[in-house]
């Protein structure tokens, strides 16, 4: 015989479901933060002056691992940052790893202002 009582389920409590949502959220972003850096590592490491961009016009195609757009946005990390570009994405690999696996990834103001002065330190 059936019941016709209702259980709630555990799932369906506000703040479980919310954590859960969150969580799965957060590393979800970390995975497509994690992707992005990883296509901009890649453009950068597949890099040549010889490849089309703003600032060296050609007739031959882009040997960027990214193409055209991977030249492009490695020619300008290069322009403005030169070999101190690396230095830029380590901090965001560091909070897309940490969005992954739920750790708390708060960036205070200080630790941003650090990031930076090293970058802007390293390509002068």
């Amino acid at each position: 015989m059936r019941s016709t009582r209702s259980v709630p389920l555990p799932v369906s409590s506000g703040g479980t479901f919310r954590r859960i949502v969150k969580r799965n959220l957060s590393a979800l972003l970390g995975l497509g933060l994690l992707a992005l850096l990883a296509a901009v590592a890649a453009s950068l490491a597949t890099w040549t002056v010889d490849d089309p961009s703003f600032s060296h016009a050609t007739s031959r195609g882009a040997h960027n691992a990214l193409g055209l757009a991977g030249a492009t946005v490695a020619d300008l990390i290069m322009q403005f940052f030169g070999l101190a570009g690396i230095v830029l994405l380590l901090p965001p690999v560091v909070w897309a790893w940490r969005m992954v696996f739920g750790a708390e990834t708060r960036l205070g103001w200080r630790a941003a202002v650090a990031w930076l002065a090293a970058v802007f330190a390293g390509s002068a």
